[in-house]
């Protein structure tokens, strides 16, 4: 009988033991989950910051880009523009010159 209670309570001290064993791994495995969720957070936040940051480079150069196309296409429009005018000057002064030659044809 003595063996027997003895045996009881040898097998509960076992049970106690591995069951203290097995909360202390499953807070060690809680504590690690934990850990590695923060340094997966970390890293995705990481990398959409990463992700933003090439992307607004890119739509900064994209803008800078279509800026100087736009500058450039107002600096050939001015240049059109100026030499439309100076060939409008041109062809009224050659008509103008061919008037008078004309006039002064016609008066001698």
């Amino acid at each position: 009988q003595a063996q027997i209670q003895e045996a009881i309570t040898l097998a509960r001290e076992a049970l106690r033991a591995a069951r203290a064993n097995f909360d202390q791994q499953t807070q060690q495995l809680q504590r690690d989950v934990g850990k590695a969720m923060m340094g997966a957070d970390q890293l995705v936040e990481q990398s959409r910051s990463k992700t933003q940051a090439a992307l607004n480079q890119s739509v900064a150069q994209s803008d800078a880009a279509i800026q100087h196309l736009n500058d450039e296409r107002k600096e050939v429009y001015l240049r059109a523009e100026a030499e439309l005018s100076r060939a409008r000057s041109q062809f009224v002064k050659h008509i103008t010159d061919r008037q008078e030659a004309l006039k002064q044809q016609l008066c001698s």
